[in-house]
């Protein structure tokens, strides 16, 4: 496959699952994969569904996008160790497909003159690499583009340790507004609503 491509890997020694995703239509290109690679494709994402795989995720700094799929009492620990997302299982494939579908939306999407890929952000001054929360804050606003994301949800996503009276959203925000300016963009891509949290509310 193309190194650029976006599509989903599907880590899935379970024969049941893979019965169940070979017999589905997705709107992604799908790969069903027995091994994990030690290198992938930037915008590849990966789904572990055994709860024992997730220890085997790629960590926070990587920059590869990863699906995880378990029951509930997997998810606070898969949100740990870098997942972007969580499926609770059994699994229903209408859901994987819209969850993916958006999921790999997000990853490389233009926006203005900038342009987000892995935890670097590009522009016509340069390129600067963001630290693994600044990525997840501007992914998670990308998500919810023109949708206001309150401080208490990015909170509860990226810093999930800290306690509700944290600033942390305010001064990722704050760091994300200088990168935008270095690179020649400027620092009105992210808005603040005030009270509440912010909004990205730009057309790619």
């Amino acid at each position: 496959m193309a190194g650029d491509e976006a599509a989903l890997f599907v880590y899935a020694p379970e024969s049941a699952l893979r019965r169940r995703l070979e017999r589905s239509v997705f709107t992604f290109p799908l790969y069903i994969i027995d091994t994990l690679p030690r290198l992938w494709p930037l915008r590849a994402a990966l789904l572990l569904f055994v709860p024992g795989a997730l220890d085997l995720l790629p960590g926070p700094a990587s920059s590869l996008p990863v699906l995880a799929c378990g029951p509930l009492s997997e998810m606070e620990r898969a949100f740990s160790l870098g997942a972007a997302d969580f499926l609770i299982s059994p699994l229903i494939a209408e859901e994987l497909n819209a969850r993916v579908s958006r999921l790999l939306c997000v990853r490389g999407r233009r926006f203005f003159s900038l342009e987000l890929s892995g935890l670097s952000l590009s522009g016509e001054k340069g390129r600067v690499t963001l630290s693994f929360e600044e990525t997840r804050f501007l992914e998670a606003l990308l998500y919810h583009r023109g949708e206001a994301v309150s401080r208490a949800a990015l909170r509860d996503l990226i810093w999930p340790e800290l306690d509700s009276g944290s600033r942390m959203p305010d001064i990722t925000a704050s760091r994300l507004r200088r990168h935008f300016r270095a690179l020649g963009e400027g620092g009105g891509i992210i808005h603040t609503v005030r009270g509440f949290g912010y909004v990205v509310q730009n057309e790619p």
